[in-house]
């Protein structure tokens, strides 16, 4: 539903959902393709001192409560 929310609908006049509800055009500059290759960052405290810093993943959606990205963590 968050991206229905923001996609242009014809019956709309190519307007979103959003926009007709609030009179302004929401922001999709934070917004990435599904299923892509992503880089984890991991803090240090979460990490030994010779493990890398970072975790290969998907991006696999957004989170419904907070403003994060869901991410499949690789192997």
């Amino acid at each position: 539903m968050y991206i229905q929310n923001r996609s242009p609908h014809a019956i709309l006049g190519e307007k979103t959902p959003e926009e007709v509800f609030t009179k302004k055009k929401p922001a999709v500059d934070h917004m990435r393709i599904f299923d892509t290759p992503v880089y984890v960052h991991v803090r240090k405290e979460k990490r030994a001192k010779l493990e890398p810093s970072g975790k290969k993943g998907i991006f696999v959606g957004y989170s419904d409560c907070s403003k994060a990205y869901l991410v499949y963590i690789l192997g």
